[in-house]
């Protein structure tokens, strides 16, 4: 499932580290791998876990944080560790939820997928169907929160990052407390003010800052509609949703809003070369997404908008990386 994305990631880290080839462990059988983690009593969706360390088990030498060599992810100290290396922290995790009430919030549900040999780790969320990545700081305020909304978006941020020499983009720490939802560490949610869109508008909402020409030239792109398909839609860019995960989408409309759908312009839009939107669906019990070309997005917005097309209708019909260009033959 994921194995073409882990390789174009190992692709991507010799530039940074010529010797990556020798410090990966090879894979565990997915067997043994599925065998550790019920001895453990790791339950959930394990399938990112089974990908992973199928493909690799940690690196070698496992103690060394001290340089880069074992870090796959440019400036950072988080390195991917063995698989029975992250089951003790899992347990252990479950210990301390009886002498620290913040591990309570994990609550078994969280496994760590990597390390950076201290207090920072990568989780996966296995009560998640796609995966949901978040970030675990024991030793800071934030502690718990959200990273990317499935273990196929990280994949591809690591990729871009070691591409690029830049951070991961869920590493870039919020500059207030409203920038980014924090997850169960509190009494209730924080409040996020809430976005407006006009009832007749879909709201096109940017959750990364990074690159202001191409959010403006693609505002643009979308104001024009494409083949002859008239759009109408509410444009919010605003840095206290920088970083925002879909799954947070649902609870900034506002109820009245007559749109069950919203369109994210994210790091990954603003990045590719085609600028893919992410389509996020909030009429089914859990939010479900794709991703759409700017030239599509005036079919997909008006069919859903008006039911005649079903969400899935359109999911169903992307190409393999994800994207919806247009129903084939069409």
């Amino acid at each position: 499932m994921f194995g073409k994305l882990l390789n174009e990631l190992l692709e991507a880290i010799p530039a940074r580290i010529p010797s990556i080839h020798e410090i990966l462990l090879p894979g565990l059988p997915p067997a043994k791998i599925r065998a550790m983690l019920k001895k453990a009593n790791v339950k959930g969706n394990i399938e990112p876990i089974i990908e992973l360390f199928s493909w690799r088990n940690g690196t070698f030498p496992m103690q060394d944080f001290t340089g880069e060599k074992t870090r796959i992810i440019p400036h950072s100290r988080i390195s991917l560790m063995r698989l029975e290396n992250m089951i003790d922290h899992y347990l252990c995790f479950k210990e301390m939820e009886e002498y620290n009430p913040r591990y309570k919030t994990l609550g078994g549900r969280f496994f760590p997928l990597f390390w950076d040999g201290s207090s920072t780790y990568i989780l996966v969320d296995l009560e998640s169907p796609d995966g949901e990545i978040l970030l675990l700081e024991t030793q800071s305020d934030h502690f718990l929160r959200e990273g990317y909304c499935t273990f196929a978006d990280f994949i591809r941020d690591a990729i871009r990052a070691n591409q690029m020499g830049e951070p991961l983009h869920l590493s870039k720490a919020p500059t207030n407390a409203e920038q980014l939802p924090f997850v169960g560490i509190r009494s209730g949610d924080i409040l996020i003010q809430k976005v407006e869109p006009s009832s007749e508008s879909t709201l096109v909402l940017r959750t990364d800052f990074s690159d202001d020409a191409s959010w403006q030239s693609l505002c643009e792109v979308l104001k024009e509609g494409g083949d002859d398909v008239p759009v109408a839609l509410d444009f919010v860019s605003d840095q206290k949703f920088d970083g925002l995960v879909p799954t947070k989408l649902g609870n900034l409309l506002k109820a009245q809003s007559k749109k069950n759908f919203a369109f994210v312009i994210d790091i990954i839009t603003l990045e590719k070369n085609d600028h893919p939107i992410l389509v996020v669906w909030l009429g089914a019990k859990r939010v479900q997404t794709f991703r759409v070309i700017p030239s599509e997005l005036g079919n997909v917005d008006n069919n859903l908008s008006i039911a005649n097309m079903g969400f899935e209708e359109f999911a169903n019909a992307v190409d393999q990386d994800g994207v919806f260009r247009g129903f084939s033959g069409s």
